[in-house]
């Protein structure tokens, strides 16, 4: 845990019109761009001397070999960064974007068996209107 945080700050220079006009605005783009919470991970892996790929299946493997995901819903906690009631992602029906205890688990013992369709990540991101 130590060595996760044990990192330099982002001395990184950059503004969000350069992020707005880099052109091709996929999901594999913006995590090279490796800002918040990517670049605290990416930093930590690159001090352990594990390669980013960028890519969806050496992302679930990162998550099985290096990360115990315990969510909100699992523990019945919650953290004070957002509030208790809402549901930040209500409107998206049954998708949720984060990744609960139950899909850790999944890619714990079943990433070798996972079909992963790498395509999604050149997507491109929707901007809200």
């Amino acid at each position: 845990m130590v060595r996760y945080w044990n990192i330099l700050l982002d001395a990184r220079k950059d503004s969000p019109e350069e992020r707005n006009n880099a052109g091709d605005n996929t999901w594999r783009t913006f995590s090279t761009w490796r800002v918040c919470e990517v670049y605290l991970c990416t930093e930590f892996l690159k001090s352990i001397g594990r390669d980013i790929t960028f890519t969806l299946a050496d992302s679930f493997q990162v998550f099985r070999d290096h990360f115990v995901v315990i969510d909100q819903a699992a523990i019945k906690l919650y953290w004070h960064k957002y509030t208790l009631n809402a549901d930040r992602y209500a409107g998206l029906g049954f998708f949720d974007p984060e990744l609960s205890f139950n899909d850790w688990l999944v890619l714990y013992h079943s990433i070798d068996n996972m079909i992963i369709d790498e395509t999604i990540l050149d997507q491109p991101i929707l901007k809200a209107e």
